[in-house]
């Protein structure tokens, strides 16, 4: 009997892990089918799926299994609000968050996040004095992250010097601050004066200084890391492709002592950019393991030169299509005028992100087709800045004369709602 359990505790753990692995891979329809064919199904299986779905756009889904949920944990709760945070939903994290049962120290730090994510910095710093446990690090990094993003260094250094305790990330996120807003003489102050660091300290200064454009002092930063990661390596072979150095960017490439997914990635992607596109697809196919992004990378690379036969041919090629890829494609269709090719893909999407559907508008638009743009910003489920002003420009041109007076006040009070 004890082996049966044991038997079929393994077997709903070995099903619940395959919904994971398909979640991450953006293959929802299959994860939806192993849930859906789960005879018995426990607590981890509803919070997995519902991460599923969040991760992968369907954040409405998401919402129906968690209300169908009963009993719910409060993994089930802090992975709801995870989602919305992922789909940059505020308000609806926050409705959430008030009605929950019990909160951990990730539930705060999730609120917390969503607050800084969108630039509602006064909110997260109030809901920071409501935290229980003033000795959690992770919502203190939070708001310091959110304020020193902005270039708010006044405040974020406040947050900081009240800090009751203050770890490596605290550090880092005041520095992220500096790097990510190109104060890299107050970023290389902060390093220098900074009792510890890590890897990740190292590698936020040669981000900083390849962005602002000085890949001297990256290089020279970049050869004194004790033990540089991927990320490090990637880190400066983006910077040299970035500024047309695809020659050193290939030779560092090659001196890489171990190459992941993400090296071979930006390689690509550094050919891709500067359209040599028989070298990129010469490193794809020599590509050991290939993810989602190499194959969205390469078929940018031939919509670049306007190989669109070629791009769909690697699309089509793809083990596991995501919604990345498809826009992609069809951005590249909609380009060159193929619009009907690109309806047709987007109606064959199950699931489709807000790129995805204001390419689409936005293609309909060009092509002059109104009444067709119109309609399917109606049927668009979350509506964003670029959705409401490429909604703007097709009602423009088509001129609110034709549409009905009903209609468009209806949009237009919307659009102030949404204002």
């Amino acid at each position: 009997m004890k082996h049966r359990v044991r038997s079929f505790g393994k077997h709903v753990f070995n099903q619940n892990q395959q919904i994971i692995h398909l979640g991450k891979q953006g293959n929802v329809e299959e994860a939806t089918n192993v849930f859906s064919k789960m005879i018995h199904k426990n607590i981890v299986t509803y919070n997995s799926m519902i991460s599923v779905f969040a991760k992968n756009g369907r954040i409405g889904d998401a919402r129906q299994l968690f209300d169908k949920m009963s009993p719910r944990n409060l993994v089930s709760w802090n992975s709801m609000i995870a989602g919305y945070l992922h789909n940059n939903m505020v308000e609806e994290a926050s409705e959430l968050f008030q009605v929950m049962p019990e909160r951990d120290n990730f539930s705060w730090a999730l609120m917390i996040t969503c607050y800084t994510r969108k630039g509602k910095l006064e909110k997260a710093r109030e809901l920071l004095q409501l935290v229980p446990d003033k000795l959690d690090t992770a919502c203190w990094n939070a708001v310091i992250a959110g304020y020193a993003k902005k270039g708010q260094f006044k405040d974020a250094a406040e947050i900081f010097d009240q800090m009751p305790v203050k770890d490596l990330v605290s550090y880092n996120s005041m520095l992220a601050g500096y790097t990510q807003n190109g104060k890299m003489g107050l970023a290389l102050h902060f390093f220098e004066r900074m009792a510890e660091r890590n890897v990740v300290s190292w590698n936020l200064m040669v981000a900083g200084f390849v962005n602002s454009g000085d890949l001297s002092s990256a290089w020279q930063l970049f050869e004194k890391i004790p033990n540089p990661n991927a990320v490090s390596w990637v880190t400066m072979l983006w910077g040299f492709a970035r500024h047309g150095e695809i020659t050193e960017a290939r030779r560092l490439f090659d001196r890489m002592p171990s190459k992941n997914v993400v090296s071979w990635n930006a390689m690509i992607a550094a050919y891709v950019q500067d359209l040599q596109i028989d070298e990129a697809v010469e490193l794809f196919t020599r590509m050991p393991y290939k993810d989602c992004v190499s194959w969205t990378t390469m078929i940018n690379g031939y919509i670049r030169v306007a190989k669109l036969d070629e791009a769909r041919e690697v699309y089509n090629q793809m083990p596991c299509k995501d919604i990345a890829a498809a826009t992609a494609l069809m951005s590249g269709l909609v380009q060159n005028g193929r619009i009907d090719e690109a309806s047709q893909m987007f109606n064959q999407l199950s699931t489709r992100d807000a790129i995805c559907w204001n390419n689409m508008i936005a293609g309909y638009c060009q092509c002059g087709r109104m009444d067709e743009a119109l309609k399917l910003f109606r049927q668009m489920p979350v509506k964003n800045a670029v959705s409401w002003n490429t909604k703007k420009g097709a009602v423009d041109a088509k001129g609110q004369i034709n549409a009905p007076h009903s209609q468009v006040a209806g949009d237009e009070n919307q659009e102030s709602e949404h204002e």
